[in-house]
């Protein structure tokens, strides 16, 4: 089995760049823009590309969504002009895109609003497809500055494979060269909206079977030398780089394989899940990949012309607590928490504590972003006392692939028969994928999501009398349910008593299966202004519910307030 090291650094561009011209007649105006675009400088020259490939820029005018205008021009020494003749006094939106004249993958719409990628038609191991992108907006003529400045920037992230030099020359001496290399990427986008900067779809990729990159200058990471096998480009879906904002674009993991050939004939192939991607970054997995010899040391790159995510691992060497200590001594604005193998993490907080700055005490840290991902569904286990049992103080915190378990006691603040005993409860801005929450956990924070998890509540919680827990409980903020499954004693509880504000919940595609206490969704105390959306659903041998209560829909849900004081809307949704 191999081993890999992930390593992501920003993406680094270098552009050449010349004049103005015109594929479409001037709209007619009694007034004039004039951009003069810049392509990012910053060139790091351990990069594989250099960007001055993209030297072809087209440019277009939107009024209200729509193309009203389009340019073309050429870069000339990192610059390029283009002018617009449009109405004065008008608002407009305006884009750039450029690229190589040797990029064949890259198709614009013919309303000039979207790129179309055909990865079929990609170039693989060479820098012909560099790319670059950004937009302008709000650019009233006549009132807005007549002469503007934008920079553009890769929309791409960039996916490269490094064999550690000295692993290359071993497998080279023993017989084996390797001259082609094929990855395989099996999510990617392939549509950008020129308009708004968003990437969308979801395809599989195949790149082309291509010779190895021919870079003159090895990698060197952590005075370690890497022989560069493989370079691609890749739209990830969401939020790219834009120029004229500081939107913070949208990271991904990917599943991706590279398959060595020495001639034509394939001698290696080697996958690895959880590869970070992002816009303007480049994603570069490195190690010894030729033979058996696997010994690396983490090291995370400090070259970086923007923040980029830190790595930590929690293994046999480093325990979660030891991790979280780190990150909030280190500050990064990004880190990603790496569950190894088959290791337990535990976390024990002190009464009131936060998993990341000082709740009680206001203070915040300057990381901006947390991602735990687990290995192999690894358990994440929650120990000690007081209520905030994940409070992210000021960080967006993402799990995946974990199986969250809640080990908390609450018997000094509430005693055993209370209803907040044994809920484990989750603060602040938190995103759930594809993990397993047992026991209760409770929403007090502004926005919490769940995709693809399952909820079991299965008497093991800490209550007097364990049926009656709901996992989970939206105490405040929003709550979204999406694909998930619930079983057990009680599902999911809406109720305010013990938070601030419900907003808005929604329960989509969901199953609710053998809830044995309750229908699937309780509402308890309920604002006029909640909204809840439940829809596509099915449930499945759940209970009834009281007739003694002021509203329901048997299996569905029963409510202490009437559907018509707050707002709740049914739709599509199956009862067996």
């Amino acid at each position: 089995m191999k081993k890999f090291l992930f390593f992501s650094a920003l993406a680094a561009l270098l552009l050449s760049t010349a004049a103005c011209s015109s594929d479409e007649p001037a709209a007619q105006g009694d007034d004039t823009v004039t951009f003069t675009v810049n392509l990012q400088n910053g060139n790091d020259s351990r990069a594989i590309s250099d960007g001055t490939k993209a030297v072809n820029l087209t440019a277009f005018a939107y009024k209200d969504g729509k193309r009203v205008q389009q340019q073309t021009a050429t870069f000339s020494g990192l610059k390029a002009t283009v002018t617009f003749k449009l109405v004065k006094g008008v608002k407009y939106d305006f884009s750039f895109w450029a690229q190589s004249p040797e990029a064949k993958c890259y198709t614009l719409s013919d309303d000039g609003t979207k790129v179309n990628i055909d990865y079929t038609q990609a170039a693989s191991n060479v820098d012909n497809d560099d790319a670059f992108y950004g937009v302008k907006k709000d650019v009233t003529v006549g009132t807005s500055a007549s002469d503007q400045t934008v920079t553009i920037y890769r929309p791409f992230a960039q996916l490269n494979y490094g064999d550690n030099l000295d692993d290359y020359e071993a497998a080279k001496k023993a017989g084996t060269e390797v001259t082609k290399t094929l990855v395989t990427v099996e999510k990617a986008a392939n549509v950008l909206d020129l308009t708004t900067g968003q990437a969308s779809g979801d395809v599989a990729v195949t790149y082309a079977l291509a010779p190895v990159p021919s870079e003159s200058k090895d990698l060197v990471v952590g005075g370690t030398n890497y022989k560069w096998l493989a370079m691609n480009y890749l739209l990830v879906p969401g939020q790219v780089r834009m120029a004229d904002t500081q939107i913070t674009t949208e990271s991904g993991l990917v599943t991706t394989t590279l398959a060595v050939y020495a001639g034509d004939t394939e001698v290696n192939k080697m996958s690895v899940a959880n590869v970070p991607v992002q816009s303007n970054h480049r994603t570069n997995i490195l190690g010894n990949l030729l033979t058996d010899k696997v010994n690396f040391n983490v090291v995370i790159d400090p070259v970086f012309d923007n923040p980029d995510y830190n790595y930590y691992y929690v293994d046999g060497t480093n325990s979660l607590q030891q991790v979280i200590e780190k990150i909030n001594n280190d500050q990064p604005e990004k880190a990603v928490i790496m569950i190894k193998g088959n290791t337990e993490a535990v976390w024990n907080h002190a009464e009131y504590g936060s998993m990341f700055g000082n709740k009680r005490a206001g203070n915040t840290i300057a990381t901006k972003s947390v991602i735990v991902i687990g290995e192999n569904k690894n358990k994440v286990t929650i120990t000690g006392s007081g209520v905030w049992g994940i409070e992210p103080n000021g960080v967006a915190m993402t799990f995946k692939n974990i199986a969250l378990y809640d080990d908390t006691r609450y018997e000094a603040e509430n005693g055993n028969d209370a209803w907040e005993f044994a809920y484990l409860e989750l603060g602040g801005d938190m995103k759930f994928l594809d993990c397993d929450i047992t026991d209760g956990v409770m929403m007090t924070g502004n926005n919490a999501t769940f995709i693809n998890c399952n909820f079991v509540a299965d008497g093991n919680a800490k209550r007097k009398t364990p049926s009656e827990e709901y996992n989970p409980w939206v105490a405040n903020g929003n709550a979204t349910f999406d694909g998930c499954t619930f079983t057990g004693y009680r599902a999911i509880k809406v109720h305010e008593q013990y938070g601030t504000k419900v907003g808005t919940v929604i329960v989509d595609g969901c199953t609710f299966k053998n809830v044995t206490e309750k229908p699937g969704v309780v509402f308890g105390t309920l604002a006029s202004d909640v909204v809840v959306t439940i829809k596509n659903s099915a449930f499945v041998n759940c209970a009834e519910g009281s007739s003694s209560k002021a509203d329901r829909e048997p299996y569905i849900f029963e409510s202490d307030t009437k559907r018509d004081l707050f707002h709740l809307t049914l739709e599509n949704n199956t009862v067996k």
